[in-house]
């Protein structure tokens, strides 16, 4: 059975990888929303290996609604005037 520090990053990897997300990219976004999180310290969460803060915890769900949703708009506006 995996412990929860495994299931956490397994779950992180595969919603990074579901969208198509670099490590450099996610960790970026969280930077610009007011994290220190270094590219080193996502890598160690990922793995299991590390933990994170309540506080980059927010700022990575908010990164990666951000750029689901920016996905999203990229891919839907040029069929926007099949939509309407």
């Amino acid at each position: 059975m995996q412990n929860p520090k495994q299931i956490f990053a397994s779950t992180l990897k595969y919603l990074r990888y579901k969208h198509h997300f670099s490590q450099e990219k996610l960790v970026i976004q969280m930077q610009i929303r007011g994290s220190t999180i270094t590219r080193e310290v996502y890598k160690f969460i990922e793995s299991g290996s590390g933990n994170i803060k309540v506080f980059d915890l927010v700022i990575l769900k908010i990164s990666i609604v951000f750029l689901t949703l920016i996905s999203l708009s990229v891919f839907l506006l040029p069929h926007f005037h099949e939509l309407r």
